[in-house]
């Protein structure tokens, strides 16, 4: 993960990224600025933005300082699938974190500077303290549980529907084994007290602020009539088919539009699912069934945007990891039935495809020429901020990518509206000709061009 943010991989930089790296400087910069949701940008949850801040506590801000916190967060998102993993066996979180640790969605994620991977760790967590509850139905245990689901909310938009997969999961229970469930009831208060403890400052937000934490949920969703004039079904269908057929088509989500599981893996998965759906009865395997579809619900409902959106489906990335790893051991413990040879030459196969499609995946991620990089990860907006960095030039940007240069540039230089003339000494540098005033196109040159060759960057030079 961290190797190809050292090797120029990917490259470029996101204005989303750029706004997560503003409010990391200003964090630092401003003792009275300690947001909890950040309005800006269409709103988003903190916490990612206070670990850039720390991370450019250590570091000067950069691009690199920025990404690599992403990138550890990846690695913690690993770490942290491991004692959910666990507790199906020993091999199937080797061969679950194998997989995660090689998977080129996670790999793309982690490589990216938003606050989206902060899921993976998070649903973990959550998932690891409601079953140490089961475990143990005690108040300490049941106030663990509801703190950690509560402080999903610090994450990402997917895990706001974690109260929803507890409440299902009790249903399940009180089914399925009464006697566990009247337990797990019994301490109820608790786990709210520690739900609301964690979650208070979005309850507030929530409540004083609805329109800004609810918008853009609400304005991606099936609830905001434009949405639906797109085909649904086809929605639906490629959503579903993110899992073995094609993945995202953002280069910024994914690698090559790969699938999230590589074959022959999809073979593993659908004998892990049919092993969870034969375990339903078990408190472990039908919260890992609750999950399965609950954290389908973001990609499935969220329709703006690419089709897989795989950011939305993050909720989901530690209990795919489980369906491999309850597939390959459960494929080597039907074959170790046959013949002990026969379960020695699965598993080594297993592995072999484990290990394989995890090199494919690397390789490709850092070996992706910059023609696939160029526009999801701004190139063209990072030459513009190396143009504006030479003295006294001004930059002419919509106010997205306004974001990156003020990042790249800092507070100082220039930004203008599109035909807004510079200061009277100053050069301007802009992506389009036609953004410079009429009386400067004249002296307009090229400052940098794309893969293609066409102009991508304008400089008028100082006079």
């Amino acid at each position: 993960r961290l190797w190809p943010l050292l090797h120029g991989q990917p490259g470029g930089l996101y204005h989303d990224e750029a706004a997560e790296g503003l409010s990391a400087i200003r964090i630092l910069s401003d003792s009275s600025y300690r947001p909890v949701f950040i309005d800006e940008n269409g709103g988003r949850e903190a916490l990612f933005a206070y670990l850039v801040a720390v991370a450019f506590h250590f570091t000067a801000p950069s691009v690199t300082a920025l990404r690599a916190t992403s990138a550890l967060v990846g690695v913690a998102g690993i770490v942290a699938a491991w004692p959910l993993l666990r507790r199906f066996g020993t091999w199937v979180a080797v061969v679950g974190i194998a997989w995660m640790a090689g998977s080129p969605w996670l790999i793309a994620t982690s490589d990216l500077g938003l606050r989206n991977g902060l899921t993976v760790p998070f649903a973990s967590l959550a998932a690891v303290a409601l079953l140490a509850w089961a475990d143990r139905p005690q108040r300490r245990f049941a106030f663990i549980a509801g703190f950690a689901v509560g402080a999903g909310l610090w994450t990402y938009q997917p895990l706001k529907l974690t109260p929803l997969l507890v409440l299902a999961w009790l249903w399940w229970l009180r089914r399925r084994d009464r006697q566990l469930y009247d337990r797990l009831w019994a301490g109820r208060r608790w786990v709210l007290f520690g739900y609301a403890l964690a979650a208070a400052p979005y309850i507030w937000t929530a409540a004083t602020d609805t329109l800004l934490y609810f918008g853009r949920a609400a304005e991606v969703s099936p609830f905001n009539p434009p949405m639906l004039r797109g085909d649904v079904l086809s929605h639906t269908l490629q959503t579903m088919g993110m899992f073995f057929v094609a993945g995202d088509p953002n280069p910024r989500h994914d690698v090559s539009a790969l699938p999230v599981f590589l074959w022959p893996l999809p073979v593993f998965a659908a004998v892990g699912l049919w092993r969870l759906i034969r375990d339903r009865a078990k408190p472990a395997s039908s919260l890992a069934l609750g999950g399965l579809v609950i954290f389908m619900l973001p990609p499935l409902l969220a329709l703006q945007g690419g089709v897989p959106h795989l950011q939305r489906a993050l909720g989901l990335a530690p209990l795919v990891a489980l369906l491999v790893g309850l597939g390959v051991a459960e494929v080597v413990r039907s074959a170790r039935r046959i013949a002990r040879p026969l379960a020695m030459a699965t598993g080594a196969a297993s592995a072999g495809a484990i290990l394989l499609t995890a090199a494919y995946g690397g390789w490709a991620f850092a070996t992706r020429p910059v023609t696939d990089r160029y526009d999801a990860f701004e190139l063209r907006a990072t030459a513009l901020a190396a143009a504006g960095a030479q003295p006294r030039t001004a930059v002419i940007v919509n106010p997205a990518e306004a974001q990156i240069v003020r990042f790249l540039d800092g507070s100082t230089i220039p930004i203008l509206t599109r035909g807004q003339s510079p200061p009277a000494g100053f050069g301007v540098a802009a992506l389009w000709i036609d953004d410079f005033p009429a009386a400067l196109r004249s002296s307009a040159v090229v400052y940098e061009r794309d893969p293609g060759g066409h102009p991508t960057v304008w400089v008028v030079a100082p006079p």
